[in-house]
């Protein structure tokens, strides 16, 4: 009776970890790993000698391993780099073209692309939007470089800072890990079936943690190894110029502007003129017509009179 109670707690303790593994392997944001760690805390809050992650040291610096100097290890930050590009070219085909050679030399990753009104009969309206990985050593190259390719009409770039998360969850690790191997150690101490069903339950909690946590660090280092850019990029007939400062330039762009709104009414004005001529010229036909009548009519009135 005893053989066969260990044959099914052993069946079902295979089972539940069969279960774990497949429950581990889905992959957590790392956005969301601080309400994750603060559910793992009740989870695995048993009698083994738990320890806090904040226990295994600060989020940025270890202290040394032998403890003599009482120095503190500086880590590497970890960093995440994104910029948002809008810009402009006269010859589209040309800067695309150049755009993605540029992404290819740096060893860059194009991770969408998508192309609008390439084939309009309008010059001016084809743009295309791209979200691209670049390197991360290669990141202020690609950016400056692209100012040799088209006109940067506008930059916005910032910086998350990862460090203290990505460190915060290895010292979770750490302390995770070392749950385990306690647990291990009191699985094969176990004596009855419910101990065993216990532990086990416990030890599949904390393996799922170190899944989770070990896949939220995979995906940190890679978005610190590759940057981020967010380009657009739109056919222009004039380039975007910046702002006036000085009182010349105002009164210069001023005029200019005048001018070329001008242009553009004089312009708009002559096509409106063209595409309603025919409709003009009916309208005239008709008058013409109409007068003719009219005074056909008072001739014959004053014939008449006479």
């Amino acid at each position: 009776m005893k053989k066969l109670a260990i044959l099914a707690a052993a069946f079902l303790l295979c089972a539940s970890l069969a279960s774990c593994g497949a429950a581990a392997g889905k992959n957590e944001s790392y956005r969301d790993s601080s309400d994750l760690y603060y559910a793992e805390t009740t989870a695995a809050g048993y009698d083994i000698g738990y320890l806090e992650p904040s226990a295994a040291g600060d989020s940025y610096k270890s202290e040394s391993s032998d403890g003599s100097d009482g120095k503190d290890t500086i880590r590497e930050e970890k960093l995440v780099y994104t910029a948002n590009v809008t810009l402009e070219s006269e010859d589209f085909d040309t800067a695309s073209d150049a755009l993605h050679q540029k992404i290819a030399s740096l060893g860059g990753i194009i991770i969408s692309e998508n192309a609008y009104n390439l084939n309009g009969k309008s010059y001016g309206n084809r743009s295309m939007n791209m979200k691209v990985r670049i390197p991360q050593e290669s990141y202020e190259t690609f950016l400056t470089g692209l100012s040799d390719i088209c006109n940067v009409a506008e930059i916005n770039r910032y910086v998350d800072n990862l460090t203290e998360r990505y460190y915060d969850n290895e010292n979770r690790l750490k302390s995770y890990r070392i749950q385990e191997e306690r647990l291990f150690a009191m699985l094969e101490k176990a004596e009855s079936v419910t101990e065993m069903l216990e532990i086990e339950s416990r030890l599949c909690d904390v393996q799922y943690q170190i899944e989770a946590l070990t896949n939220t660090q995979r995906t940190i280092d890679n978005d610190v190894r590759y940057s981020t850019f967010n380009l657009t990029l739109a056919e222009v007939k004039k380039f975007t110029t910046p702002e006036p400062e000085t009182f010349g330039d105002k009164f210069k762009e001023a005029v200019g502007g005048s001018l070329e709104s001008f242009g553009i009414f004089s312009e708009n004005l002559l096509f409106f003129f063209i595409y309603v001529l025919p409709y003009l010229l009916c309208i005239a036909i008709v008058l013409v017509v109409v007068l003719v009548i009219v005074k056909a009519s008072k001739k014959k009135k004053e014939k008449k009179q006479d």
